[in-house]
């Protein structure tokens, strides 16, 4: 049987202090409160709209409610752009040279 010397036993005993943040580098509480201002700036939706379709909206900012009431109405002048039903023709798909 070997010996081992007090020395490189001490070495197992424990791992000594914990590691203190370097100079400059935020602490992990500071990290997550800057992961929690973001997400709040930053925030993607997606849903099923229909069998065939999804739409994902992103946010990159705060979204207001007036925001959002600019969104909605945005979309609802475009509607006509876009076929009542999968079946028919998009009006983005039809040729409008003439000739």
């Amino acid at each position: 049987m070997s010996h081992k010397s007090k020395k490189r036993k001490a070495k197992f005993v424990g791992l000594g202090p914990a590691p203190r943040p370097i100079h400059g580098t935020p602490d992990f509480d500071e990290f997550e409160r800057r992961a929690e201002r973001h997400a709040a700036r930053h925030e993607e939706l997606r849903y099923r709209i229909a069998p065939d379709c999804k739409v994902h909206i992103q946010f990159n900012g705060i979204a207001t409610q007036e925001a959002i009431k600019k969104l909605i109405n945005y979309l609802d002048i475009g509607i006509s752009d876009f076929p009542k039903n999968p079946d028919d023709p998009s009006t983005q798909d039809k040729d409008t040279t003439d000739g």
